[in-house]
């Protein structure tokens, strides 16, 4: 949410906002965001969908409603200047994530619409549904594919989005293929168990595959 990259690209404020290390300012950052500025001691962690904005995003979401409300939706947008104050976002959003291009950054209205264009936008691609081949048939099924191991913390939205995915993967890439979802215990403090995430890897050695391939 923060305007980082746009302050290091172009405020007079852009060292403020690294460190002489290298790393972002948290002094400066809190000073800059008005939930936690003035000597605040308050640590704001309900950040999942809405975080708290800093003094730029407040700044430019009251300049833009001023705008709109002079001049009208529709008319708002149509300002010559729109489309390349848009295009910057993504430019600015990629270079905070080392992407080589704007064309790389997609930007949606949720962290679940993003989560599931990108899961089923890999799950049913050539390149994957060739690596689901490569793999080899199932002892059990006769099927090429694979497994997707998730815990069982794991966020509502997408459980459901890989669960959908193991019914429709033969519909989508072939009768002969399939994907099974397997939900890995958890400990005594309700994370994932590593011990069992370890034994399951070491029985697939060979078989866990990703973009990059084998591992």
């Amino acid at each position: 949410r923060h305007s980082a990259a746009a302050q290091m690209d172009s405020s007079p404020q852009a060292g403020c906002v690294l460190s002489s290390g290298g790393g972002l300012n948290l002094s400066f950052l809190r000073e800059d965001t008005p939930g936690l500025s003035a000597g605040s001691v308050r640590i704001h962690l309900n950040a999942a969908g809405s975080s708290l904005p800093p003094r730029p995003v407040v700044s430019c979401v009251q300049k833009a409603l001023q705008e709109e409300a002079e001049m009208g939706g529709y008319e708002f947008l149509k300002q010559p200047h729109r489309a390349a104050e848009l295009e910057e976002v993504y430019r600015l959003c990629g270079r905070v994530v080392g992407a080589s291009g704007s064309d790389e950054i997609a930007l949606l209205d949720s962290a679940t619409t993003a989560w599931s264009s990108a899961f089923w936008a890999w799950c049913t691609s050539e390149e994957c549904v060739g690596l689901m081949r490569k793999v080899g048939r199932s002892p059990k099924t006769g099927k090429f594919g694979g497994r997707i191991l998730a815990s069982h913390c794991e966020y509502g939205s997408n459980a459901m989005q890989m669960l959908q995915l193991s019914r429709k993967v033969s519909d989508i890439s072939g009768r002969d293929v399939e994907i099974v979802v397997e939900f890995l215990p958890s400990d005594s403090y309700g994370q994932v168990d590593l011990a069992a995430l370890r034994r399951t890897l070491e029985a697939s050695a060979g078989r866990v595959r990703g973009p990059g391939g084998e591992s």
